[in-house]
């Protein structure tokens, strides 16, 4: 960050009044130099004349409206000093650059008596800033703005700042508005659309009903990660008569509630497409006589508690927020009790108009609070134990670098939530490096090389990345590039349940591979291992989350060497993400490690990113290749493996 341009003690600035600085040219040079690095952040002592500068033309207005909204809070003081003497073209700028700061009961109340100002851009700019920023009193005095405005231009401003932060006063205003102005008419629209759909949250509850019975057995078509497919049709099982579709779709037949579905957790996405309707020459019209029609109708009423409230997706990918408004104005004409709300939605609707035919599937969104932290969970007692770690001294490895749950299918991504909860020194690595912690074992803070059981502290039990999926409830935590929950679901489906099974993961990660495996079936016991404390922490945490004891050890997955092991199920690191270099030698010793770790007749399911490497490791220890999948795992694939320890050593055949 640049420093101040001028020493404080030593002032070049010939001040004429509190309110209008005359600034010197050599001080006035040197602020405008500096308000034009990135890097600077104008300190208290600079605020005033930089305030000064947003007065000048309008590309030097720029660069200090920045530097400005840098110092964030502290530059209010310098602009509410400002306005009350300030002209355009430096009146309308200051309450531009205040709309934009942090909220401040100050700030707010000269924003709104803005409202009134006697020039039009710093009326208009006070509009918007409303609009945007909300607050106490805001719609009322925005409304009373707008009962008095005769503009044309600041009344469609006001309506789209009422549309945002407007009551229902505001929405009965808006419900008279009378206008001959398409444009107005057009926004008037959309503000009571907005208006509508936040005035309805809380008021009206609105969740998917898991128990509802639809009178026919309705078509399904299930999202899964390009490779499952196989998996997922195992799982649905003959009675939801499944087929396969394409890469990453399974078409199903549901016959009972939405609540079976929970039960098959290699599935990303549950959509019920509804039958398509011609292009024609209106796509806003044809779209909405999707939403509205009898079909559409019958399997929102069906399956929706309380209120329908659904948002557009393309299935081409983009936004498209124009065409948005236009199908959600059409369908509200239509069907009123159908809300378009993106923000707190029970359905999503994804439109596929490419071809001649509109497609659309309708996607729950929104579980019952009572679903989502209970669902999919078996009442197994017990908690997570971390176990005391055998200390490593030479563990350069990288044991958490799973490949992330992004994809190229937005649908199978992670939710948001899971992804801004990771640690923040790991989360920020776009260029795929190891994070500072797992660089150089020996370097760590020695709070970090105590056992497990003194590290493990997890300060809260709740899941805190709530999904809308009541099946994965019990993450409430997660590393960088954790396995998504579906594969990990399919490593355990893979390997499958014997319930005298010692299983071990060697890379724990966030703990999802014992999760899915736990809640599978029975274990005899659960073990995990990794050499990053933080992970064995959310570890502990979800795996006491999901009701499963299991045993956690700080250890190295290429020496460590549990006893009685009769599964190894584990995502190992792939090396794209935050293993440094070649993962290679880190997989055939682990490899050689896991052949010697499992008992005869003991299995190993995991997913390999070289299987040209490890492929000849496994075999050259003795292990038997079962089943292989290839497995899209966002932007490379992998082989999704079983490979089973003989009971007995092949036999060599005598030589003559």
């Amino acid at each position: 960050m640049a420093t101040r341009p001028t020493d404080p003690a030593k002032p070049a600035t010939e001040r004429r009044d509190s309110a209008a600085p005359v600034l010197a040219p050599e001080r006035r040079q040197q602020l405008a130099q500096a308000v034009a690095d990135a890097g600077f952040t104008p300190g208290r002592h600079d605020l005033r004349d930089v305030v000064e500068l947003l007065g000048d033309d309008e590309d030097l207005a720029v660069h200090v409206e920045r530097a400005l909204l840098r110092a964030g809070a502290a530059a209010a003081p310098a602009l509410l000093r400002r306005l009350p003497a300030a002209e355009p073209p430096l009146r309308p700028r200051l309450v531009r650059v205040l709309g934009r700061l942090p909220a401040d009961p100050a700030v707010d109340m000269a924003l709104k008596t803005c409202l009134d100002d006697h020039d039009p851009k710093t009326r208009r700019n006070a509009i918007g800033a409303l609009g945007k920023r909300g607050g106490p009193d805001v719609a009322a005095a925005l409304l009373a703005r707008a009962r008095a405005e005769a503009s044309l231009p600041h009344l469609r401003s006001l309506v789209e700042a009422l549309g945002k932060v407007g009551d229902a006063d505001a929405l009965a205003w808006l419900d008279s508005l009378e206008t001959g102005d398409p444009e107005l008419q057009r926004l008037t629209a959309r503000a009571r659309l907005m208006l509508g759909r936040s005035l309805g949250r809380g008021e009206v509850g609105s969740a998917i009903d898991l128990d509802a019975v639809a009178a026919e057995p309705r078509p399904l078509v299930l999202g899964c990660r390009p490779g499952l497919e196989p998996l997922l049709v195992d799982a649905l099982g003959p009675g939801f008569a499944p087929r396969i579709l394409g890469p990453g779709r399974v078409a199903a037949t549901l016959r009972g509630p939405l609540r079976d579905l929970l039960a098959v957790r290699l599935w990303t996405e549950v959509g019920l497409p509804l039958p398509p309707l011609s292009r024609g020459t209106d796509l806003p019209a044809t779209i909405a006589a999707l939403l509205t029609g009898p079909e559409a109708r019958l399997l929102f009423k069906t399956y929706t508690k309380g209120q329908v409230r659904y948002r557009l997706a393309w299935a081409r990918g983009g936004h498209r927020r124009a065409l948005v408004w236009q199908v959600a104005a059409a369908a509200a004409a239509q069907w009123p009790e159908l809300v378009n709300d993106p923000r707190e939605t029970t359905w999503e609707v994804v439109v596929d108009d490419a071809g001649l035919l509109v497609r659309a599937e309708l996607r729950p969104r929104r579980w019952s609070a009572s679903d989502k932290a209970s669902e999919g969970l078996p009442a197994v007692p017990g908690t997570a134990q971390p176990a005391t770690a055998d200390r490593q001294t030479a563990a350069s490895r990288n044991t958490t670098g799973r490949e992330p749950a992004a994809s190229r299918n937005p649908a199978d991504r992670e939710p948001t939530a899971s992804r801004t909860a990771r640690d923040p020194a790991t989360s920020h690595n776009p260029a795929g490096r190891e994070p500072a912690a797992s660089r150089n074992p020996t370097a760590r803070d020695p709070a970090t090389s105590r056992s497990s059981a003194e590290s493990f502290d997890h300060p809260d039990d709740k899941p805190a990345l709530e999904s809308a999926d009541p099946r994965f409830a019990y993450r409430s935590g997660d590393v960088p590039a954790a396995s998504h929950p579906t594969i990990a679901a399919a490593l355990a489906r893979l390997a499958e349940v014997r319930p005298d099974d010692v299983v071990w993961d060697p890379f724990v990660g966030s703990g999802l591979e014992l999760c899915e495996r736990g809640l599978l079936g029975p274990a005899a016991t659960l073990l995990g291992t990794d050499l990053d404390p933080r992970a064995l922490a959310v570890a502990a945490a979800n795996l006491r989350n999901a009701g499963l004891r299991a045993e956690l050890t700080q250890a190295d997955a290429t020496t460590h060497r549990p006893t009685g092991v009769t599964l190894i199920v584990t995502n190992p690191p792939m090396g794209r993400r935050v293993h440094r270099g070649d993962v290679g030698p880190l997989l055939t010793a682990f490899v050689a490690n896991a052949a010697a770790v499992l008992a005869p007749g003991g299995r190993l399911a995991w997913i390999s990113p070289l299987p040209r490497v490890t492929d000849p490791a496994l075999q050259a220890a003795g292990l038997v290749l079962r089943g292989s999948l290839t497995l899209d795992m966002g932007g490379f694939t992998g082989q999704l493996q079983r490979w089973d320890k003989p009971l007995r050593p092949p036999t060599r055949p005598r030589r003559p």
